[in-house]
């Protein structure tokens, strides 16, 4: 199974992903962490030195890449569904996870994470929760046509979500094998 998790930024893809990759036991991506291994600088120092647009392509690869994997689970960046390319190959993962959250939880979240303050810039000259309220707007179309499961984390723990995640995929593959289009949990 190949499963992607999309969201924005702060919303717990990582930290989930880990969690529902190892209960299924099958290898996890994070893109971020794939990006930063392949070029040897952290997101903010490839931003700075090459602009966003270098980083969005070293993105793309690493996708790209591990998407042609037969098993496994991928945590993508926040940002990730704004190419085109990218959603294609989103599109044809098994299931894509859609974590969502409100943005007091999300600013807090990456207000108390310094490696995130640290290693990965602001889009835009605003402060972060005007930014993350703009962005999320601008992206929500995306993440919800991609979705195949969407899910509020609010007051959830990350065993908590991951076991939501199992029982949801379990029934859709009991219902006949056939893949449901949209779940909300």
């Amino acid at each position: 199974m190949r499963i992607a998790i999309i969201g924005y930024r702060g919303v717990g893809k990582t930290s989930l992903g880990r969690a529902l990759a190892h209960k299924m036991g099958i290898a996890f991506f994070d893109i971020d962490e794939l990006v930063v291994a392949a070029t040897g600088k952290t997101i903010a120092a490839i931003v700075t030195t090459e602009g966003w647009q270098a980083f969005r392509v070293a993105e793309k690869q690493q996708l790209a890449k591990v998407a042609l994997l037969e098993e496994c689970l991928i945590a993508t960046g926040g940002g990730t569904v704004l190419d085109v390319e990218n959603q294609r190959i989103i599109k044809e993962m098994d299931e894509v996870i859609w974590l969502c959250t409100d943005i007091k939880t999300i600013v807090g979240r990456i207000r108390n994470d310094v490696a995130s303050l640290q290693n990965r810039p602001c889009l835009l000259d605003e402060d972060l929760e005007a930014e993350t309220h703009i962005l999320l707007c601008q992206r929500e179309a995306l993440y919800r046509a991609l979705a195949s499961i969407t899910l509020t984390t609010d007051g959830k723990s990350i065993e908590e979500i991951a076991d939501l995640i199992m029982e949801t995929i379990q029934r859709k593959e009991a219902n006949d094998g056939r893949k449901l289009h949209r779940t909300t949990v």
